[in-house]
């Protein structure tokens, strides 16, 4: 099996990486606090500039990483999270006001816990950007031999393309992304569309391609290249490109994000905030819409329920796929490449292609009954398709760009996709279909606040 895990700080230079992780945390926002700071000096720029550090760079980008993705322990959700609080993956089981209304679909820009995801996101762009190119300014000249810097320059602009992917998924189209460049004033960026967003992950992924890395990093880029490719297309043809990009991926393949079972502020948040602290909960058939993923016992979306309940005395159900708070998050695998070339059979009207794929996949689950053709219509089809893919990439910061994807690309109605009536707690629902760019970016004098709404794109 060809997979990848990447542990934060796997080469034993932790302090090193933390403090770089500090020094180069850019988010999208807060500026005002960012530009007052009154000692930013974490490490001295000539230390961090120094080639022999690196290293500890890429690890601190790395953790930047892992945080955005799956959180952190005992503060709040990273991407996997926020986008499945949105979407019918997860609901709130906790007091948190600003939680209960991104689940309520009812989000206003002062929501902190929008704000905190959107930042860690941004952070981890900055920082995977800023250490490629100190490596490639000063790679050729580094001496520690124990690193291949064309396969750290491709997993770091593998990364970098995937936050693009989820700013492009789960936001709505109207992000800035500034920069800080190595001398000078910040660079603040103006609202971009979604098609800006995701031509930005695809120049990413195509410089990642470039290089001479190992085959694990190519695929990752192959994978976020299609991802990007899958949102953007508007006709067949652009889907059957998508699924050509992975076509050489072994559905073996698995890149995963580490995460630690002995440093608690690098744990897995997803098992943390959820079977932990019982903050978020699994959903189960949420808002008429929602999937069944606890009542259909489907092995790819394992859960129990909390005989205690939630945080706040709801009804709650952990999630097991996570077990551990050490457990890794897959971000890129080759049951995606797989469930690509899938959609791609469907919009070629290739039925036996379409379930010759999926069948191969839940042959490979014990339990999983193949799927037959009874003349189901298109939209059947579809149907059957997006509820594959909810749960084989079920908490993997996957299913609201799935949920958009319906919406513009297969012309659902967002009131027959998102959930929608009461939530658990008994609040009302709104109308968000997307996150937002929270008010803090409002300090951005090139942002103009009016480029976010919820939109279909």
């Amino acid at each position: 099996m060809l997979s990848y895990t990447r542990v934060m700080m796997r080469r034993g230079r932790g302090p090193v990486a933390l403090a770089a992780a500090l020094l180069l945390a850019l988010g999208g926002c807060d500026l005002d606090e960012l530009l007052t700071v009154d000692d930013v000096d974490v490490v001295s720029r000539p230390v961090f500039e120094n080639p022999d550090n690196l290293a500890s760079v890429h690890a601190g980008a790395v953790r930047e990483f892992a945080r955005a993705y799956g959180g952190e322990y005992n503060n709040e959700g990273g991407q996997v999270h926020a986008s499945g609080l949105l979407a019918d993956e997860l609901f709130n089981s906790d007091n948190f006001s600003d939680r209960q209304a991104i689940d309520a679909r009812n989000m206003q820009v002062v929501n902190g816990a929008n704000q905190t995801a959107y930042s860690w996101l941004h952070r981890a762009r900055n920082h995977a950007e800023v250490a490629v190119g100190l490596m490639e300014a000063n790679a050729a000249s580094n001496a520690d031999e124990d690193y291949d810097w064309e396969d750290e320059r491709a997993e770091l602009l593998g990364l970098a393309g995937f936050t693009y992917v989820m700013f492009g998924e789960n936001y709505c189209g109207g992000v800035p992304f500034s920069t800080i460049p190595q001398e000078g004033e910040t660079v603040f960026g103006a609202a971009e569309t979604t098609q800006e967003i995701f031509a930005r992950a695809i120049a990413r992924f195509d410089a990642a391609l470039a290089l001479d890395a190992d085959p694990a990093f190519t695929a990752l880029a192959q994978l976020g290249k299609a991802r990007a490719m899958l949102n953007l297309a508007t006709t067949p043809a652009e889907v059957s490109a998508a699924a050509d990009a992975v076509s050489g991926v072994a559905t073996d393949f698995v890149y995963r994000v580490g995460y630690s079972d002995a440093i608690t502020t690098a744990a897995n948040a997803v098992w943390q905030l959820i079977n932990a602290e019982k903050r978020w909960s699994a959903s189960d058939a949420e808002g008429a819409n929602g999937l069944p993923f606890v009542t259909d016992a489907d092995p790819r979306t394992p859960t129990s329920e909390s005989p205690l309940g939630g945080l706040a005395g709801t009804i709650h159900f952990n999630q097991l796929k996570y077990p551990e708070q050490g457990t890794d998050i897959p971000l890129a695998t080759g049951i995606e490449a797989r469930l690509i070339e899938a959609e791609a059979a469907l919009r070629t009207d290739d039925r036996p292609g379409f379930f010759a794929i999926h069948n191969a996949l839940r042959d490979m689950v014990t339990g999983l009954a193949d799927l037959t053709d009874t003349g189901q219509s298109f939209d059947e089809l579809v149907d059957l398709h997006f509820r594959e893919r909810a749960y084989w990439l079920w908490l993997t910061s996957h299913r609201l760009g799935d949920m958009r994807r319906l919406l513009r690309q297969y012309g659902r109605q967002a009131d027959d996709v998102y959930p929608i009536g009461p939530t658990v707690r008994g609040e009302g629902r709104g109308n968000d279909v997307n996150l937002l760019v929270p008010f803090a970016e409002e300090s951005n004098p090139e942002y103009d606040p009016g480029a976010c709404n919820n939109e279909v794109p």
